[in-house]
């Protein structure tokens, strides 16, 4: 019995350390996002921080919007260097 016991604390906190990373992968996303607009904003001529967007409804809209930056960003990079 103690054995069952154990495992499914054990099971528990494994599901709590899991849940947690995910909460800091998508914390980290967001934030890579606003950097990577920032970049993009500052690399298009502006000055001053980029006006902040409205924050993606889901983690899959956050990879692709990082995507399309990262692929602008290397665009407007190969303009500047030709």
């Amino acid at each position: 019995m103690e054995t069952g016991k154990a495992t499914a604390m054990q099971q528990v906190k494994e599901d709590v350390t899991v849940s947690v990373a995910m909460e800091k992968a998508i914390k980290l996303c967001h934030s890579l996002e606003s950097k990577a607009d920032d970049l993009l904003w500052r690399i298009s001529g502006n000055h001053g921080p980029s006006p902040i967007a409205e924050p993606p409804s889901s983690p899959q809209s956050v990879e692709h919007r990082f995507m399309q930056s990262s692929d602008e960003i290397v665009r407007l990079a190969g303009q500047i260097k030709g």
